[in-house]
């Protein structure tokens, strides 16, 4: 019995960092947008995959997860970084994932019934995460139980290099408050930026300023409770940040 339970949580906590090519899927997530994988996936857009049980282990995944792409954000101004939570059993409803993510404040893609998808990527471990991105879907990052965000990382900028592409120095800025409800204040110690931009995390553009002010008040109070990444571009300097409404 112990050998058979040590063999379940080493399963469960499985690590995988390496190329070959993820496995395809197209599927239509819980706003009615059909998302095919491979015409996602490229040289310019990685995609995070995470297979989820309605459980607190899974959120907190979730949001290591969006603070991982907010600092591969800001390394790579000019990629895109997608986030798509599963259902890891086909007994999940929409309903079920909708009403999870809002409970955990999840803004990203939702998709029910994902058993035959988390079984390609390595089975259920509460939560499986895999990582896809390259012109060749190249699955570069896959874990089983938890998310190493430095491993995954590391991945994402080893493809990223293997492809020509190199990060980019910060640009300064701080926000507060953070979390914030009504509105955000962002003070720029450099005010001539190209540009100053707010997404969510299905990578919509909700604000944009290129007047170069040094302080800007932002009114958040229409906006959904979530997170959301802060990008701003001063020349060759970038820099994001991720900012929670609540």
């Amino acid at each position: 019995m112990k050998k058979i339970f040590l063999a379940l949580c080493l399963t469960l906590l499985s690590t995988y960092s390496f190329s070959q090519t993820a496995n395809d899927f197209t599927k239509t997530d819980c706003s009615g947008t059909t998302h095919h994988l491979f015409s996602e996936v490229n040289n310019d857009t990685i995609v995070f995959l995470e297979f989820v049980m309605t459980c607190t282990t899974c959120a907190n995944v979730g949001h290591k997860i969006e603070s991982a792409i907010a600092r591969l954000q800001s390394e790579f101004p000019n990629k895109s970084f997608r986030f798509y939570q599963l259902a890891y059993t086909n007994s999940y409803t929409c309903a079920t994932m909708v009403n999870w993510q809002a409970s955990n404040n999840f803004s990203c893609p939702a998709f029910d019934s994902g058993a035959t998808l988390v079984a390609q990527y390595g089975g259920f471990g509460m939560p499986t995460v895999a990582v896809i991105g390259g012109n060749n879907h190249t699955l570069c990052y896959n874990s089983l139980g938890y998310i190493d965000t430095a491993a995954a990382g590391t991945a994402v900028r080893n493809l990223f290099k293997s492809n020509g592409v190199e990060a980019i120095e910060n640009a300064a800025m701080s926000i507060s408050p953070n979390p914030a409800n009504d509105f955000i204040q962002i003070k720029i110690e450099n005010s001539t930026y190209t540009s100053l931009e707010i997404f969510d995390m299905n990578g919509r553009l909700l604000f944009a300023d290129h007047n170069a002010s040094p302080v800007l008040n932002i009114d958040t109070h229409l906006w959904n409770k979530g997170n959301y990444v802060v990008r701003l571009r001063q020349s060759n300097k970038t820099s994001t940040q991720t900012i929670s409404i609540q």
